[in-house]
């Protein structure tokens, strides 16, 4: 399961899921109910941004860690150290007409652009 942050469009902000080619989705006048769009309901897929951001989970892991070994130096390096990575937001539109802004890491946009042109 590929994590997914809807920004705008036609359903509701925040998170949602992408898994074997099939969207969940939350509907901004129905939030309680999940909606599941097939990726070959997509219409137009574009990617508007990418940006690398640090994984703040491994940042808090490595800034601890160097800390503990070599104090606020150790802090300072280990923050350096953390994992960083791609995180791109995209444009979709479906067939239906409805359309969202999302971000997501870049090997999921990746599946999602690679499935969305088969």
């Amino acid at each position: 399961m590929s994590r997914i942050v809807v920004k705008s469009g036609d359903f509701q902000a925040g998170d949602a899921k992408f898994e074997g080619g099939i969207f969940t989705l939350k509907s901004t006048l129905q939030p309680s109910r999940e909606r599941k769009i097939p990726i070959s309901r997509i219409a137009e897929l574009e990617a508007a941004d990418e940006q690398i951001v640090n994984n703040s989970h491994s940042a808090v892991r490595w800034g601890l860690a160097g800390a503990l070994l070599l104090g606020p130096v150790g802090l300072v390096a280990g923050l350096m150290l953390c994992s960083k990575e791609k995180e791109v937001t995209f444009y979709a539109k479906f067939k239906d007409g409805r359309s969202l802004i999302a971000t997501t890491d870049s090997a999921t946009y990746s599946r999602i652009s690679v499935k969305s042109h088969q």
